[in-house]
């Protein structure tokens, strides 16, 4: 019903002066513009979906039986600890029109955003400490306060019952989408336990800033057409420091004057040099953005400066360099990495 009052009240507002080809004009794109908002917001509703893996389907990849949306009666008739992961900026999302099925979100999760992920034993790991493992996922292009609070919305229905009993990994953007979500809470959640990020700008990402990439040439011109969506801009840098002439964020300076419950947080982050002479790892693919962010921005993983990832002049409970390895590195992609990450799971 509401809705319907609205689209009244924005053809009223223009009843009076419908012969006007200008007043008609405008008219129409008002009405347009409002039934795309709503039209995008029911989809990025759909797309916040938690999903719980039975540790079969490591081995028998069956969706309907062992990959299935979340329930507060599949959580709470396990007496296991949970484990939630959650990913990062998809570039892919910025086309989305729209609203996904189940099994589309499913196939997302396990054989596009998480395939390298099934291809290790972390999952069988976490399964080993105790936990039920569920991913969540959501629509990256919208923006991270909406976010925030449809996430906030999935761990008090689901996860409210449970006491320091939840540990969350969030690479990326998906560590902005869970400290808002955190703050989103009247008080501290009892039920959340941990808090693991990896690669997460606490301060943004001069890459997503118009100041940076206007600069930056061709690599600055993927970075413009990739973060054009609300959810992309959310991630530019916030300026905290006064490095990027004219830069701003904020979302995330609003959030980042926010405090008492970081010491739930664990950060991780890459650092590399910006002629990444350090790189550890095995796909150098993502190196040339640590040169293009140069001097002023290093160290880096090469989208992150490490001062963002550490969330200077925020008070975690732990920052921990994972050594010389880019933004998709330190998402699980190295043993080592998944050695150290798993240590820190309670």
């Amino acid at each position: 019903m509401k809705h319907l009052i609205a689209v009244f009240l924005l053809l009223f507002s223009f009843s009076f002066c419908s012969s006007n080809n200008d007043a008609e004009d405008e008219r129409n794109k008002l009405i347009t513009t409002w039934f795309l908002a709503q039209n995008n917001t029911s989809i990025a509703n759909e797309y916040s979906k938690v999903f719980y893996m039975n540790s079969s389907f490591i081995s028998v990849k069956n969706y309907d039986l062992y990959f299935t949306q979340a329930t507060t009666e599949n959580v709470t008739s396990s007496t296991n600890k949970k484990f939630i992961i959650i990913h990062g900026w998809q570039s892919s999302d910025r086309n989305v029109n729209s609203i996904p099925n189940a099994q589309s979100l499913k196939t997302r999760l396990v054989e596009t955003i998480w395939s390298d992920l099934f291809a290790t034993d972390f999952l069988t790991g976490i399964i080993a400490k105790g936990y039920d493992v569920y991913f969540y996922t959501y629509l990256t292009s919208d923006n991270i306060s909406s976010n925030a609070t449809r996430f906030k919305s999935q761990l008090e229905t689901l996860f409210g019952s449970q006491t320091n009993n939840v540990v969350i990994y969030a690479h990326s953007m998906g560590g902005l989408v869970t400290r808002g979500a955190l703050y989103e809470f009247s008080s501290t959640p009892s039920s959340i336990l941990r808090i693991l990020t990896a690669g997460t700008p606490y301060h943004g990402s001069p890459w997503a800033n118009s100041q940076f990439q206007d600069t930056s040439g061709v690599l600055g011109d993927l970075a413009t057409f990739f973060t054009s969506s609300n959810g992309g801009k959310d991630l530019a840098y916030d300026n905290y420091d006064n490095t990027l002439s004219g830069a701003s964020n904020s979302y995330l300076t609003t959030m980042n004057s926010k405090s008492g419950r970081d010491n739930l947080i664990y950060a991780y982050y890459g650092s590399l040099d910006s002629s990444a002479s350090n790189y550890a790892g095995s796909d150098s693919t993502l190196t040339p953005a640590c040169s293009s962010l140069g001097s002023t921005f290093a160290n880096s993983d090469c989208i992150v400066p490490v001062r963002s990832a550490i969330g200077t002049n925020l008070i975690f409970g732990k920052t921990l360099s994972l050594g010389g390895y880019h933004h998709t590195d330190i998402n699980l992609r190295n043993s080592t990495i998944r050695g150290t990450i798993l240590t820190d799971i309670p």
